[in-house]
């Protein structure tokens, strides 16, 4: 019976994180690459100088990196609540907060105040990351083996070749336009 709950749990796992990365990592990806362009529409409203979003368009592009490691490990967590286990999540949740508040106090006192921000921004991507690997390692541990790590990369691999492509040609299609406005080139 253990086994087939094991099975079970994996294969509504994959899927749910297969499935969601066809969402999160293009969305990851299009915040890595128009962060600035979004900061600049959304809170300069399009004017095209607008260098005070330039900052909160940079901490977009580090959130952008974290949005991947965030949703996969918050999926996770689910495997431990599926056995009835909320200590891990905690401790978990512990872990990645003591990781983000030392990597944020690190960035603090590193970088200036105008790249601290988008430091931090960086930090709480890099501590989900490393929370993400913990979840991974203790998850694949209580289900004796059983995750569906390989079909998960692979997929989350093709997502994220796909998704940078598709960055990089509307990133060159943006420096193209801007070259074409008049006064731009």
């Amino acid at each position: 019976m253990q086994a087939y709950a094991h099975l079970e749990l994996r294969a509504d796992l994959s899927r749910a994180l297969r499935v969601s990365g066809v969402v999160i990592v293009p969305a990851a990806v299009f915040f890595l690459a128009f962060g600035p362009q979004i900061a600049q529409l959304l809170f300069a409203h399009g004017a095209p100088k607008a260098p005070a979003t330039v900052p909160l368009g940079r901490m977009l592009q580090a959130f952008g990196l974290g949005l991947i490691p965030f949703s996969a490990q918050y999926l996770l967590l689910r495997g431990f609540y599926a056995y009835d286990d909320t200590r891990t999540p905690f401790r978990m949740a512990l872990w990645i907060s003591g990781i983000n508040i030392a990597l944020a106090a690190a960035c603090h006192l590193l970088f200036s105040p105008r790249w601290a921000v988008t430091g931090m921004a960086a930090a709480y991507a890099l501590s989900y990351a490393i929370g993400l690997l913990l979840t991974a390692l203790r998850l694949r541990r209580r289900t004796e083996g059983l995750l569906d790590g390989r079909r998960i990369c692979r997929t989350y691999a093709k997502l994220t070749a796909a998704a940078t492509a598709a960055g990089g040609v509307a990133r060159i299609l943006r420096i193209g336009e801007l070259r074409s406005l008049p006064g731009m080139g």
